[in-house]
Formats: C-alpha cells, structure tokens, sequence
C-alpha cells in the first residue's frame, strides 16, 4: 500500500493469538507512518482500505470453503464484502472523548462503550476481569493509543447502533447494527511514528 508500510512485530503476533483465544471480536492492523507528524484524512483512508482489504479476503476465502466443503449454494452464503470508503465521513475525536477511550470503567456507569465492546462481544469472553483489563490495556498501547502520549484518532461510524447512516458505507457493519454496536477508528501517534486502524462489528 503507497505511504505505509504494516508493522511487523512479534508482539502483534502475539496480541493476536491472546484476543483471539479471549473471544474478542475487534479486527486490527498497525503501519509505519511515511513521514513524521499527524497524518492526513488520505493516510487514514489508505491503512483502513489496508484492514478492509485483508477481510474482504478473508471472507472471499470462507465462501469458497462453505460451498466447496458443505455444498452451500452461494446464494445462501452472506453477501461478499462490500466496501465504498470513499462514502465514508470520519470525524475527528477531541481530546476528552479520546482519553475516554482508555478508560475501563466510570464509577456511575460501570464499563465504559469501547471496554464493554471488548469485554462483552455477543457470545462473552474467557478471561476474568483483571486479565481482560490487562490484555484492553495491551491491546490499545500496541494500536498507540498509550496514556500521556499525544493521539490523533478519527472515528468512521460513530454509534452506529443509534445513527446507522455513518456506517452505511459498508455492508461489514450490518450485524453489529442490529443490536450490539459497531465500531471502526483510526488512530495516529506522531511520537511512535505509527498509524492504526481497528474495526469490530457482530451479532449472536
């Protein structure tokens, strides 16, 4: 992909295999940052168009074995993977709703909306709480969303669940609208030098 180029780090192996054996629903790629500083709207596109472009593969990939292993007409099969980024209209968070993102809980609310996505996917988690903080906590440093560092993260459907016109861009969103919730963010730390991109969407 032009300007950027995928993080390869033993640790995101690692924090793969951890999430994935957790149960967590978030898909998730990191990219070196071309040049120092904040990247721009089109920076942001492309390491999207980068994660999306590794699911819609994926996808492809399971049809294929759905119909050639059990014979599922593809007319039965989900829809292919539909992307039109260039619809889709990100907003930029400030700083408060950006330090809320790191938070785990609020002492009125319980779990605050990304933790609880992390720590509540449809069909649960198997980690204790501690462990589930610790591996949220984890998980969002490797994405350079790291506490005291100065980010830059644009979120591209907002709460969906509530306003489904910000996520209409992508068919990958259309389970996560029906009840759970939706997510996709990217996010830009000038110090690391890296630009993330993180997405999740699901139902039972």
């Amino acid at each position: 992909m032009y300007g950027l180029q995928a993080v390869r780090d033993p640790q995101l192996k690692q924090l793969r295999e951890r999430l994935r054996l957790a149960g967590c629903v978030f898909e998730f790629e990191a990219y070196h940052l071309p040049t120092p500083g904040v990247a721009g709207e089109d920076l942001h596109r492309q390491a999207l168009a980068g994660l999306f472009a590794k699911l819609q593969l994926e996808r492809e990939h399971w049809r294929q074995r759905m119909v050639s292993r059990h014979a599922i007409p593809d007319p039965h099969l989900p829809p292919a993977l539909r992307v039109e980024l260039e619809q889709a209209r990100p907003a930029s968070l400030d700083p408060h709703a950006i330090g809320q993102l790191r938070r785990t809980h609020d002492w009125q609310k319980g779990q605050v909306p990304l933790f609880s996505a992390f720590r509540n996917p449809p069909y649960g988690t198997r980690p204790g709480e501690d462990e589930m903080v610790t591996l949220f906590h984890d998980w969002l440093d490797l994405l350079g969303l790291r506490a005291g560092e100065s980010v830059q993260v644009l979120d591209w459907v907002g709460e969906a669940h509530r306003d489904p016109d910000r996520s209409d861009w992508s068919n990958y969103f259309d389970d996560g609208k029906d009840w759970w919730g939706v997510w996709c963010l990217s996010i830009c730390n000038p110090a690391r030098g890296t630009l993330s991109v993180m997405v999740a969407s699901a139902t039972d």
